[in-house]
């Protein structure tokens, strides 16, 4: 399995995004795990808005759901990021997730496809 190559410095994140909603519940000791860990984040940000974009110099289109969906540290946050770009509110459950449809192809292993379920249904409720 393939991992796009993120550029830190290429971050563009939406400003409406909760940090408290994309930080994670354990913080590390160290500076030097910090550091790690903001890099990480960062990096998680960059690909969310890349695949949102649909930036196929980061990750083609049919690949978006995959790379989401996938079990590593960075496709778990960068799933959290992204669902950030989508503003549910007011809107009926049916028409939320056939917003997510219309933007993301999800197709993938069923763990993948329940990851993005997941992480749906989680920012839909927020």
């Amino acid at each position: 399995e393939r991992t796009p190559k993120i550029q830190v410095n290429e971050v563009n994140s939406p400003e409406s995004h909760d940090e408290e909603y994309y930080e994670d519940e354990i913080s590390p000791s160290s500076t030097s795990e910090k550091m790690d860990d903001n890099v990480a984040i960062l990096n998680a940000r960059n690909a969310a808005k890349k695949c949102f974009d649909e930036d196929e110099t980061f990750i083609k289109k049919e690949a978006i759901a995959e790379f989401l969906g996938g079990i590593k540290p960075l496709n778990s946050r960068a799933l959290k990021f992204y669902m950030g770009y989508f503003n549910f509110s007011n809107l009926k459950l049916d028409m939320a997730f056939r917003r997510l449809c219309e933007k993301l192809y999800i197709k993938g292993e069923t763990q993948q496809v329940d990851r993005i379920l997941e992480a749906f249904s989680k920012r839909y409720w927020e």
